[in-house]
């Protein structure tokens, strides 16, 4: 079976997130970004999963600091 792609704009509708945070979810490897030319695409079974699962609150890799 033939794979099927959604665009950015699409995702962000789908899983009401934004932009940056779909960057920090492919950086962490929550939901990977796939390079197709010069767009980037979602797998729709990768964005099926994310629905039955919960959004994580923060990532480690990417929680404010405080700076004094």
């Amino acid at each position: 079976m033939k794979e099927k792609y959604i665009t950015i704009k699409e995702a962000i509708k789908l899983l009401n997130v934004s932009r940056s945070t779909l960057w920090h979810w492919d950086k962490t490897n929550y939901l990977k970004a796939y390079h197709i030319g010069k767009s980037v695409v979602y797998k729709t079974n990768d964005i099926d999963s994310l629905a039955t699962k919960a959004k994580p609150k923060t990532l480690n890799a990417y929680k404010r600091r405080k700076i004094w």
